[in-house]
């Protein structure tokens, strides 16, 4: 272990700083989470740690215009992990083939990826929203 120090000319300590951020890193990599509720207030969206991604959302059934459940088609929609918000659409996504797509009323779009596209259509087609 002391060659590798001696031929690369970092010192110990920088070694250190470059496998201390590395396993931070992978350790909020690991820690990500995004949960979606469906309940009678609303769909409440909450993407862990909020340290980066702010507090929990709540959208309200009365602002919303539509909702539909439908599979993630391309590259470009499945690849790009976290959250994304653009001028009217707003995407949280962290894997899955499926994605919550919720139309409101002021004209804003907001999609949010789920494992579980199958379950949610089924729940949609027993129960109205209230």
């Amino acid at each position: 272990m002391v060659m590798i120090f001696a031929f690369t000319g970092v010192p110990w300590w920088g070694h250190l700083i470059v496998f201390g951020a590395s396993a931070l890193t992978a350790y909020f990599l690991y820690k990500i989470r995004l949960y979606t509720k469906l309940d009678r207030e609303g769909i409440l969206i909450d993407m862990q740690p909020s340290l980066f991604y702010g507090k929990q959302r709540m959208i309200l059934w009365r602002d919303i215009e539509s909702l539909t459940v439908r599979k993630l088609s391309g590259f470009m929609e499945t690849s790009n992990y976290g959250k994304h918000a653009g001028k009217n659409k707003t995407v949280y996504h962290l894997g899955g083939n499926s994605a919550i797509e919720v139309t409101m009323r002021d004209g804003g779009q907001i999609v949010i990826g789920t494992r579980r596209g199958n379950e949610l259509i089924e729940m949609m087609q027993k129960k109205e929203r209230p």
